[in-house]
């Protein structure tokens, strides 16, 4: 996420942000958007990058809520929407006689 937005600060003219400082410096990771130097349009345009480079959506109050127009803000959701989605099967609980003759609790048992 740092580097895109480093990218599209500096093709958006402001200079002077390096990557690291934009993940490492939690200043800066999640300074709003206009306060790093961008505007409407560079959002929209930061978005669209920021979507294709992970292929999903970001819902409308991530890209206009300035409580998440940061990069800190946008990195918390892109990794919340390209975690994968796996459901959990809780493993069956052992017994104290399944325990006692080694056995894992089969549950068809």
């Amino acid at each position: 996420m740092a580097r895109i937005v480093a990218a599209r600060l500096e093709r958006s003219g402001v200079r002077g942000i390096p990557t690291d400082a934009l993940s490492d410096d939690p200043r800066l990771s999640q300074a709003d958007f206009a306060a790093l130097g961008l505007n409407s349009v560079d959002w929209m345009g930061l978005a669209t990058e920021v979507e294709d480079a992970f292929g999903i959506e970001l819902p409308d109050e991530v890209l206009l809520d300035p409580e998440h127009r940061s990069v800190a803000g946008w990195s918390e959701h892109v990794h919340h929407l390209i975690r994968p989605r796996t459901a959990t099967v809780a493993e069956p609980e052992r017994g104290i006689d399944d325990d006692a003759r080694g056995k894992k609790g089969d549950p068809c048992e």
